[in-house]
């Protein structure tokens, strides 16, 4: 009896030396991905003049980057018990008031279509048999979706078809003044991703391309002297607590400015601030500096 009661305790400690062996290398090996998914990041900041908020074996990274004076957020989420990890894009869209989401047809699509969901249809064959289109202008959305941007679409669902089998490849949701693209995957490989990011922003501009669409949200914002509601950094509005910069007075919240390191303004790169209410207008630049 003594002899089996050593081998049991010894059977113990043999197994539970295996499970800590393993479990840190699962640690180091996640560790080493994590580390490679940042540097990965740090370059696509360099090239995009973007900052990086570091990640680590808990919380994902989150890239910021300018791009024609908005400023476009890649981050993950996802990867809990039920949900799959995703990779997404954000930047803030000239109309606030505008809804659409756009996914790809799926198995349940039939059965949604018989109990009345919503699928507008643009007039391009291809793209209305693979898509699923809502929203709440119709003209507005058929003005958007140019044949450019059709085109980026399909090589945003093409982009690494890894997702699972119940999440669609690809959602764009456009809302509150946000336009988000949304990959069913974790991208972490440096070539995807910079292809995902150049992607986005071909079907951001090629979906802003015509200002005289008779649609009001496609045009470039017009500066009427009153600062723009929403903030270059974060998408959300202004209303308190603000900073404008020195340099072209583009208004941040503080802790956007903060976060940012300075102006997040294309290829303005100010570093000083003053003071800022969300109901004043603009003033004219200072000069001094």
């Amino acid at each position: 009896m003594t002899l089996l009661a050593q081998d049991g305790g010894l059977i113990t400690i043999v197994v539970t030396l295996v499970v800590v062996v393993l479990i840190a290398l699962a640690v180091v090996a996640a560790a080493s991905a994590a580390h490679k998914r940042d540097a990965g990041l740090e370059r696509l900041a360099r090239r995009l003049g973007g900052k990086v908020q570091p990640g680590g074996l808990i919380a994902y990274p989150e890239l910021r980057f300018p791009h024609g004076g908005r400023t476009a957020t890649l981050k993950y989420t996802g990867g809990g018990e039920n949900e799959s990890p995703r990779t997404y894009l954000t930047i803030p869209w000239p109309s606030g008031s505008f809804r659409c989401e756009i996914f790809p047809e799926g198995p349940l699509t039939p059965l949604r279509k018989l109990i009345g969901m919503q699928d507008i249809e643009i007039g391009s064959p291809q793209f209305d048999r693979q898509f699923i289109i809502t929203g709440n202008d119709e003209a507005a959305i058929k003005a958007f979706l140019t044949p450019d941007a059709q085109a980026r679409l399909f090589d945003l669902l093409r982009l690494d078809n890894s997702s699972t089998f119940s999440a669609p490849g690809l959602y764009l949701q456009i809302a509150s003044g946000m336009l988000k693209v949304t990959k069913a995957s974790y991208l972490s490989d440096g070539v995807i991703l910079d292809r995902f990011i150049r992607l986005f922003l071909q079907f951001f501009d090629a979906s802003l391309s015509d200002p005289t669409a008779g649609i009001e949200f496609l045009g470039r914002p017009i500066d009427t002297g009153v600062i723009e509601p929403h903030c270059v950094v974060c998408g959300e509005l202004l209303s308190s607590d603000l900073v404008s910069c020195r340099s072209c007075r583009t208004p941040h919240h503080r802790e956007c400015w903060q976060y940012f390191g300075g102006c997040a303004t294309y290829a303005c790169g100010g570093k000083q601030h003053v003071a800022s209410k969300a109901s004043g207008g603009r003033q004219p630049p200072d000069t001094k500096r």
